[in-house]
């Protein structure tokens, strides 16, 4: 005889915090133990199907990562685990995860001061820290962002420096105006912003204020999750080394 376990609800990210999204456990007759989420078809010749929503796909690799089990799924949505006391914990995680969606979308702000002493280290961090943000919290896949531009030039008598990465279909700007003098740039006032944020309000955005003479701000938002505020938090609290 074949069991079959449903859950649904979200979780922390990459999962949106309005969505509900639908999980299911089988064991068959047979003792096949799997794992599923939905899958929509793209045309009526398509067998397997992508799965409905990528964030959730990322989120069960995580989870499942985190127990030990790091293959991936054997077919778009589907996870055949070693046996049922593998899909049991799998379960178990996943109901203690999963929460009721929220009615409204989830903003969180942090802030830090930065000192001077710490300015050229956080400075020069803060883009790649800023990326793996929004990997986590929009559940990006494949390779990492690649930067597709690099520029600086002068307008209105500042100077400008935009940069952009792209993963996947995400891409990443940064805008930032140097801080300078009579006596040379010494540091820049930007901002790291998601340019096509998900409809569903997850979203990222890092500002930054850092002068190599006397240190800064950083101000990170994080929209769209149940887990923004951690998230937030934990970005500006990182140590240089």
């Amino acid at each position: 005889m074949t069991t079959t376990d449903r859950l649904r609800g979200t979780a922390g990210a990459p999962l949106a915090a309005t969505r509900a999204y639908d999980f299911q456990r089988t064991v068959t007759a047979e003792g096949r133990c799997t794992l599923s989420i939905p899958c929509s078809q793209r045309h009526q010749t398509d067998d397997t199907g992508t799965v409905t929503h990528p964030e959730q796909e990322a989120f069960v690799i995580r989870l499942l990562a985190a127990l030990g089990h790091t293959a991936g799924p054997a077919c778009p949505g589907d996870w055949h685990l070693p046996d049922v006391a593998a899909l049991d914990a799998a379960w178990a995680a996943l109901a203690a995860a999963v929460r009721e969606p929220a009615a409204a979308v989830p903003v969180a702000h942090a802030q830090r001061s930065v000192a001077r002493a710490d300015a050229p280290t956080v400075a020069a961090a803060l883009s790649a820290r800023t990326l793996d943000l929004v990997s986590e919290v929009l559940g990006l896949g494949g390779g990492p962002f690649v930067c597709t531009a690099d520029d600086i030039h002068s307008a209105d008598y500042q100077t400008v420096r935009m940069v952009r990465w792209r993963r996947g279909d995400t891409t990443v700007h940064l805008d930032a105006i140097a801080i300078e003098s009579g006596h040379g740039i010494h540091g820049e006032h930007g901002a790291h912003t998601i340019t096509n944020p998900p409809s569903d309000g997850r979203d990222v955005t890092v500002s930054a204020r850092l002068d190599m003479r006397s240190g800064g701000t950083i101000t990170v938002t994080v929209r769209g999750v149940l887990d923004a505020q951690t998230l937030a938090d934990r970005f500006i609290t990182f140590t240089p080394s």
